[in-house]
Formats: structure tokens, C-alpha cells, sequence
């Protein structure tokens, strides 16, 4: 999956989701529609499952930090993308 990035190397992932707050995360809904055709991007996404659905699942990458900022909608990833020989003892010690 991640094909882009050394073996060993870092991702940062800086990325604008929906908030912690649910009455501020109807908001973002609510005006996605017009963020979407004026600026062509949406924030309530959940970048959270993204991540894990796209990244860690896959098992070639595994989280080094994960912070959020700015009522929850700042998501700051730093990933790092496993070596073979390293992925095969994590899976021995399961």
C-alpha cells in the first residue's frame, strides 16, 4: 500500500477532520456542501478511521504519534513504514 515512502521512513500526516465536539461537527456538515463547491474540500471527515483503514491495517506501517489540536480538528500523524524482516518478529511475538 504505502509505496511512496523508504523503508524505515517517516509520514506526516497534517490533516483537518471533524471535531470532538458533536454540535460543532453538525456544523461542518451542514456547510459541507458549499465548503465542497467554493474551496473543494470538506473538514467533518474522520481522519482517524482513514488512517486506520488505509495505513495501519495494511500492517507495512505503524504509528510513531498521534496528537489532535484545535477542538480535535488538527490531526497530526507521524507514521513509520515497517522493514520486512521487523514486521515478520512482530509477528512471531502475537
Amino acid at each position: 500500500m504505502v509505496r511512496v515512502c523508504k523503508t524505515g521512513g517517516h509520514i506526516l500526516l497534517l490533516e483537518r477532520g471533524c471535531s470532538y465536539i458533536s454540535l460543532y461537527n453538525e456544523w461542518l456538515k451542514f456547510k459541507a456542501a458549499r465548503d465542497l463547491c467554493e474551496y473543494g474540500t470538506v473538514e467533518h471527515l474522520d481522519i482517524d478511521g482513514f488512517v486506520k483503514s488505509h495505513f495501519l491495517e495494511s500492517g507495512e506501517v505503524e504509528k510513531v504519534h498521534a496528537e489532535r489540536k484545535n477542538l480535535g480538528m488538527t490531526y497530526i500523524y507521524i507514521l513509520r513504514k515497517i522493514e520486512k524482516e521487523e514486521k515478520n518478529e512482530n509477528d512471531d511475538l502475537e
